[in-house]
């Protein structure tokens, strides 16, 4: 939320009643975030460095004059749902797949299960949905996971898509919904990572809803549920992404990594759809106090 939205808060809090009747969500809950030094030119980490150091530190919030106008002076952490048009048109693409084999034109009303997502034929190892956008003031750190990815598929022979599908900037179209629901849908690891200042993206649920394995950067309050190693893997550094990449594409790994894909599309799809978010945000159980572990770490 915007410095707009706690200017609001005095009278929203006047209109409702009071404070007691506030409450608030926000989609970032950290400070001093930045991965500008992984710039591509004149970088100064490494692939070694933690993502720790880079990750800033919580916002603390509480002496802050809007927090009187909320409940108990707690700001809970917002996670963005699925686009639900993203995942009908995954469920048209798999169905598909069934139907004899035939195109999405041929396919009838025939109902997809969980199942039908892991006998799905995925024909690559992984994916990173980035390309190189050198000046973009925010984007750093996913420069340097293309640039990591397509020097280890190089080196280890890995097949994927390192790379923008369409123009980036045509998300909204029809032809923008089926390449990317196809190319998620076609990976066995799908590498995500959010941007150099602030945290939180809606590629990471949709990553998840494809039914591949999701790999993230640590994220300081990862969504509802989701736990490294059961059901999404984290990656801490640019040479962990490398390591964890090689360890799971192995295929004396393949269980261990269809069992953690199957764990968050779980989670996904029985947590996080758009209705569940909203609900959450209206009849869900809020912070009550300072020792909430949204903010009990607070420096």
């Amino acid at each position: 939320a915007g410095s707009s939205a706690y200017n609001c808060l005095p009278k929203i809090a006047d209109a409702v009643g009071g404070a007691r009747n506030v409450h608030f969500a926000a989609r970032s809950l950290v400070k001093g975030r930045d991965f500008s030094c992984l710039r591509m030119i004149g970088k100064s980490c490494s692939l070694e460095t933690p993502f720790a150091d880079l990750n800033g530190t919580l916002w603390d919030y509480r002496n802050k004059t809007f927090a009187t106008y909320i409940r108990n002076g707690v700001i809970s952490k917002y996670d963005f749902p699925m686009r639900t048009r993203l995942m009908v048109s995954m469920d048209e693409l798999v169905s598909a797949k069934f139907e004899n084999g035939g195109g999405r034109e041929t396919a009838t009303n025939r109902s997809v299960t969980f199942e039908d997502y892991y006998n799905y034929n995925r024909t690559s190892d992984l994916a990173h949905f980035w390309g190189m956008e050198k000046n973009d003031t925010y984007s750093q750190l996913r420069n340097r996971v293309t640039q990591t990815l397509r020097r280890l598929m190089d080196v280890e022979g890995f097949t994927g898509t390192v790379g923008f599908l369409y123009h980036r900037y045509e998300e909204e179209s029809s032809f923008a919904h089926d390449a990317y629901a196809n190319g998620l849908l076609m990976h066995k690891i799908v590498v995500v990572c959010q941007c150099d200042r602030w945290e939180d993206h809606m590629r990471l649920m949709e990553s998840f809803l494809s039914g591949a394995m999701v790999m993230s950067d640590s994220i300081t309050h990862m969504p509802s549920g989701f736990v490294d190693g059961e059901s999404v893997v984290i990656y801490q550094s640019l040479e962990d992404l490398e390591e964890k990449v090689i360890y799971y594409l192995n295929e004396d790994a393949d269980e261990e990594r269809i069992r953690i894909a199957k764990a968050g599309r779980k989670l996904a799809i029985e947590h996080h759809k758009p209705r569940q978010a909203f609900e959450r945000l209206i009849i869900g159980t809020w912070p009550v106090d300072i020792n909430d572990p949204v903010i009990q770490n607070i420096e």
